[in-house]
């Protein structure tokens, strides 16, 4: 009978806490419910953007570089959100908060590992859906880019999951999409320089250069006096451009 007395009078005094400073223990309700409201629009706001808005700017270029911007955003301002959120909870009580993110770090150890390194790999933005790359032993396209895996679909049509810790721990290699190779055209000014030797030495360049694709197809001819015309080919606009900037150093030095 005691017991149950002295339960039911620590309770009515935790209720009567609640009602008067709105607090559980030594957090506050109203502080709970706020980070919560906050959480809920920012949630909100970034889907609405990535569903409703994103998809219809325009070109896939546009589309591409938006998403990029706005995860960098998004983790801009849940990382302030988070930072925000912790800083309140240790003002309330640190020991209870320290605790709190301990066992939360536990218990999800193997979905944050995940979700950090992915983050990173998502902002760096070197590699899309579609791209051909080798990762270990597995080889394919990329299917989806996920907050915890990569999705890749191998050349046997078989579809693996592989987390981004073990993409961190592996040979990550953007292979050469048979068939799908890009083209450009890229004038070199060699000025006053011989145009043989120039052209001679542009194609031991290209050997050189990471971003190219070396076929028989490649060509050098003369466009007009100090100019050559340089027909290369990648396997995506972006090596293009990088082709372009390593043959163009070179020509500077």
């Amino acid at each position: 009978m005691n017991s149950d007395l002295s339960n039911k009078i620590e309770t009515m005094s935790l209720l009567r806490q609640m009602s008067e400073d709105g607090s559980v223990g030594s957090f506050s309700v109203n502080t709970i419910i706020f980070l919560l409201l906050i959480s809920g629009i920012l949630f909100a706001s970034f889907y609405l953007i990535k569903r409703y808005i994103l998809p219809y700017l325009g070109s896939r270029t546009a589309v591409r570089r938006s998403k990029v911007f706005v995860l960098r955003l998004e983790v801009l301002l849940w990382s302030l959100f988070g930072l925000f959120a912790v800083y309140r909870f240790l003002s309330s009580s640190i020991w209870i908060s320290i605790v709190f993110l301990i066992l939360l770090g536990l218990i999800g150890f193997t979905f944050f590992r995940n979700f950090f390194i992915g983050l990173v790999f998502r902002l760096e933005n070197k590699f899309r859906i579609g791209d051909p790359v080798r990762i270990g032993d597995y080889s394919g396209i990329i299917e989806n880019i996920g907050i915890r895996n990569i999705q890749l679909k191998t050349d046997d049509e078989e579809l693996v999951f592989i987390n981004y810790h073990t993409v961190s721990q592996s040979n990550l290699v953007k292979r050469q999409a048979k068939g799908r190779l890009l083209s450009s055209r890229i004038i070199l000014d060699i000025g006053e320089k011989d145009e043989i030797a120039m052209a001679k030495k542009v194609r031991d360049w290209l050997y050189q250069c990471p971003w190219a694709v070396i076929n028989e197809r490649i060509a050098i001819n003369n466009s007009e006096k100090g100019k050559l015309l340089v027909t290369v080919y990648a396997v995506d606009q972006a090596s293009i451009q990088q082709t372009e900037e390593f043959l163009k150093k070179k020509l500077s030095n």
